[in-house]
């Protein structure tokens, strides 16, 4: 359950570093280029240089906004949040072998899956859930509402 968040925002901090690193050398090569200039007669010549330089950075900086855009708008619309709970569905001597999952974006949508146990087979029920509350009208399991808990507890 945490280990998936954890994941993602592993994720998205490795991406901010890879960023800053990227601006930090195209600022370094500009500071470079900024001291080539001051040495050589030709300043006009650098400083044109420059401006082009400038102008690059500028593009990629925006390019690497809008992929952190998408990066952000795909990271809201998959599942960011999940709760679990395992339990004895119906008191048998058969363990904790039924359990429900909520699987949750940062809006709290998404479903709870809920896999119930017999000795006779096994049942698998899917219930949608808005904005952290079951959307049908429906009544939730304790062991189900359990699981959405842990899940809306998951910070993002």
């Amino acid at each position: 359950m945490e280990i998936f968040s954890l994941i993602t925002l592993s994720a998205v901090g490795l991406l901010i570093v890879l960023v800053n690193v990227i601006l930090w050398l195209k600022i370094r090569r500009l500071e470079k280029i900024a001291d080539d200039s001051g040495n050589s007669s030709g300043n006009g010549i650098a400083l044109h240089k420059t401006k082009e330089d400038l102008q690059k950075l500028d593009k990629d900086i925006q390019e690497l906004y809008e992929i952190s855009s998408r990066i952000s708008k795909i990271s809201k619309k998959g599942v960011c949040k999940v709760g679990i709970t395992r339990f004895n569905a119906f008191s048998e001597k058969s363990g904790n072998q039924s359990f429900a999952v909520a699987l949750l974006n940062f809006r709290d949508n998404g479903i709870v899956l809920s896999n119930l146990q017999t000795a006779q087979g096994a049942r698998l029920f899917i219930r949608p859930i808005q904005q952290g509350e079951i959307s049908n009208g429906g009544e939730l399991l304790l062991e189900e509402k359990k699981a959405l808990e842990r899940a809306k507890q998951v910070i993002f």
